[in-house]
């Protein structure tokens, strides 16, 4: 049987969760993080870890079991919430009752929520987990807070509030949407941060930017929130006025960053401003990676011709290890010319230039040269022992060869030697969505060679490749233990 990549464009945004073998059919969601399509023999697997006497290997079985949405699990895995007592298995167990949602999750996560003194990481955690509610779980404890919070001490609560945000850049609430205007507004929150991650919720909102006062966002002295204003316009293009284009046109030739100049020169391409092109001419002749890539980007799309011939000769002439070349290749779109494919080339088949440049160089190929750049990428996916590279070969790789016949033979970890590769494979396989992530975790919790760690190892591997993650921007608020319990 054919093990089968989903292309990109059958993820589908942040709910892109995959399939495991002989998947079967869950209850329909009402919102909430979206759940993985298990067989039973699966479920039970995993079941049947929930109650180990290893607290690692309970709280990351009750999290892989949330995540596919078993009602009957319920209690178990609010067992898991509240009677382990590491705070980091504990902070697995509240994600859990999140992920779960069933009746109740906001009782439980309120309880710890309301218990929790605000510099407590768990009052962080409950938080966030309450934040990814969905819309028909009322919160009555996050409703308590708020209406208490004006006049409060903001930089006491800082961490509290950002936690709520940035669950609501993954779980928007049209509920929420009071709570989250007051954030973008209130003078009181020190840290720019904050305010910017409320932006970026209110984003995911429909008509969630409908009173945002761009002018006073973009007049900011916080980067973090010119920044997060910037990239939310790129992307939602919303319907500003002259002024306000001035204002962005002005942050493009004098912003104090490279990256907010970066930003908005995206900006105003999305705006159809005649000037973008003359400012991405001067992007591409500065030394900061994230200009000269959008300086790149901005050329690619509006430029004619002879235009892309002169980017792609002068990507051809940096050096490998440039800081700039990456950033611009990941945002080359179209044609390639012929010198820039002879360079492409050449890193390619260079087995000592960087993995994510012959990745790129590899993806870039795939249609002028698809007898090169698959043999490589299959050298690469044998090979690789990043999750994060290794779904990005997996990925392109896909994109020549949507049914990979041997995947299994590549990816196999059957001997002794293999065994500490197997969590990194079975996150990629999870983040590109091949069914042989599944297959993988079943036949690693009933290898009787691996201990308790190794097991947790492979459940929590299978669950980061699952769990949606939060706007790269609202993460920059995050308190450490919302970071630490999303990257573990």
């Amino acid at each position: 049987m054919s093990a089968r990549i989903p292309s990109d464009s059958a993820r589908t945004g942040r709910a892109a969760a995959a399939l495991v073998a002989l998947a079967v059919a869950l209850p329909a969601q009402t919102g909430g993080v979206p759940h993985v399509a298990v067989d039973t023999e699966f479920a039970d697997a995993v079941r049947s870890n929930v109650q180990s006497q290893d607290p690692e290997l309970r709280s990351e079985a009750a999290l892989v079991l949330a995540l596919c949405g078993a009602p009957t699990d319920a209690g178990s895995i609010r067992d898991a919430a509240t009677t382990l007592r590491d705070a980091d298995d504990r902070a697995r167990g509240l994600l859990a009752v999140a992920v779960l949602a069933a009746p109740g999750a906001e009782a439980t996560l309120g309880a710890v929520f309301d218990d929790a003194d605000p510099r407590d990481a768990l009052r962080h955690v409950a938080a966030f987990a309450l934040g990814l509610l969905p819309e028909d779980h009322l919160a009555p404890a996050l409703d308590r807070y708020f209406a208490t919070l004006r006049g409060a001490n903001h930089t006491r609560e800082r961490d509290t509030v950002a936690s709520v945000l940035i669950a609501a850049t993954l779980q928007p609430r049209r509920d929420r949407r009071v709570v989250l205007e007051t954030a973008l507004t209130d003078p009181s929150h020190r840290d720019p941060r904050v305010p910017a991650t409320a932006l970026r919720a209110l984003a995911a909102l429909p008509d969630g930017l409908a009173v945002v006062d761009w002018a006073a966002l973009l007049d900011s002295d916080a980067e973090a929130l010119v920044d997060a204003a910037l990239c939310t316009i790129a992307e939602q293009r919303p319907s500003l006025g002259s002024d306000v284009q001035q204002q962005i046109l002005r942050l493009a030739i004098r912003g104090r960053l490279p990256s907010t100049r970066a930003a908005a020169l995206d900006a105003l391409v999305a705006l159809r401003s005649p000037r973008a092109l003359q400012l991405a001419g001067l992007a591409r002749k500065t030394a900061a990676a994230e200009l000269f890539a959008a300086g790149v980007a901005v050329a690619l799309q509006l430029g004619g011709g002879s235009l892309r011939d002169d980017v792609g000769a002068q990507l051809a002439g940096l050096d490998r290890d440039d800081a700039r070349l990456l950033p611009a290749l990941a945002r080359w779109r179209g044609a390639l010319p012929a010198c820039l494919s002879g360079r492409l080339r050449a890193w390619l088949g260079d087995r000592s230039a960087p993995v994510r440049l012959r990745i790129r160089a590899a993806d870039l190929l795939l249609r002028d040269a698809p007898e090169l750049a698959v043999p490589r990428l299959r050298e690469l996916v044998a090979s690789l022992d990043d999750p994060q590279l290794l779904a990005d070969a997996l990925r392109t790789l896909g994109r020549a060869e949507p049914a990979v016949d041997d995947l299994p033979r590549l990816l196999a970890c059957s001997e002794a030697a293999d065994l500490p590769r197997l969590p990194c494979r079975i996150e990629a396989l999870s983040r590109v969505g091949a069914p042989l992530a599944g297959s993988m975790l079943l036949a690693a919790l009933r290898d009787a060679r691996l201990s308790d760690a190794e097991r947790a190892a492979a459940l929590r591997a299978w669950r980061r490749g699952h769990l949606p993650q939060p706007d790269p921007l609202a993460m920059l608020a995050a308190p450490v233990a919302v970071r630490a319990l999303l990257a573990q």
